[in-house]
């Protein structure tokens, strides 16, 4: 994230609690944007109050150096005094970020084996880099729903807990999509179109979902049926999966649910492993639907990773 500091307001807290929350921006991976004197009073908190650990870090912190590309992709969150308090500030920078997912024990890690796979994306290789140096730090964790119908309750939860305030900038939601095609969308997910953009699955559309300016809720609905539908064959193959009741049609194999009765040999607890096989070109092949966004044209999962860009 980019925390644009307020000259203003700055002057109006202790230097100490200053220097701590700068050094706790830094230590977190965050961007901090300022004007020159607030600079200069930030450079004098640190040098007052901040441990000697804490002075070697803003020696050489480049997180004032924020490029275009930064601006564009990433949150910027006005330190102003105005939305948030220093509480609501401390935990917004110092706690992980969260992809509420259906089946966090298993799926998060083919999560994130699918951003290291994009690690070299030749147009946003700076900014999966970043998502994968979160990934690496822990700043960037799964939070296990156990099924669609609990996605509502965690997210109360959190917001009612130590997320307050500020879990619907530090979270994306990821959930199945759980259909027969690509153009209808679940009664089962009314609860879910509701919270995120209060429509029901007869109004919900597509610019709903695979966009990037989302609000208050970053939020994913696979546009294949599940997670599972983004692997190929022989990746299934490769660990002992039988795919001969596989579909050979691209669209009906996308919507094919795949489980223990019409994948022989396979098992939730797989799925990591079989991610583990995917490669950039098998991703390119399979997850080949393209999105306009913002008058660039997205992959799905190039698409997915900026989200989950945006709430780090």
């Amino acid at each position: 994230m980019i925390f644009k500091i307020d000259h203003n307001y700055a002057t109006t807290i202790q230097g100490a609690t200053l220097s701590d929350l700068c050094c706790k921006m830094m230590e977190h991976g965050h961007f901090i944007d300022c004007d020159k004197n607030t600079f200069e009073l930030i450079s004098k908190s640190i040098k007052e109050n901040a441990s000697t650990t804490q002075k070697e870090w803003f020696m050489t912190f480049k997180g004032f150096s924020i490029t275009a590309e930064l601006r564009k992709y990433l949150t910027t969150i006005s330190v102003d005094g105005s939305n948030y308090s220093l509480d609501d500030m401390n935990r917004m920078i110092g706690k992980e970020s969260r992809v509420l997912v259906e089946n966090g024990p298993y799926e998060w890690d083919a999560f994130k084996k699918m951003i290291g796979v994009f690690e070299r994306d030749r147009k946003y290789k700076n900014l999966f880099q970043l998502l994968i140096k979160a990934r690496n730090n822990n700043y960037l964790s799964d939070l296990h729903c156990g099924g669609c119908g609990m996605i509502i309750a965690r997210i109360k939860q959190q917001e009612q807990g130590e997320y307050k305030n500020v879990f619907a900038v530090k979270s994306c939601v990821v959930f199945d999509r759980d259909t027969i095609d690509d153009h209808s969308y679940s009664k089962e997910k009314n609860g879910l179109f509701k919270l995120f953009c209060n429509k029901d699955s007869t109004t919900v559309t597509d610019n709903d979902i695979y966009v990037l300016n989302q609000s208050p809720y970053y939020w994913h609905m696979w546009y294949k049926r599940e997670i599972e539908n983004y692997f190929t064959d022989d990746c299934y193959v490769e660990e002992g999966v039988d795919v001969t009741g596989f579909p050979t049609e691209l669209n009906r194999r996308d919507y094919f649910a795949i489980d223990k009765s019409s994948a022989p040999g396979y098992d939730k607890p797989l799925l990591s492993s079989i991610a583990g096989h995917m490669s950039r070109a098998d991703y390119d092949t399979i997850a080949s639907k393209k999105f306009s966004v913002n008058g660039e044209l997205l992959s799905e999962l190039q698409l997915l990773l900026l989200k989950l860009v945006k709430i780090i």
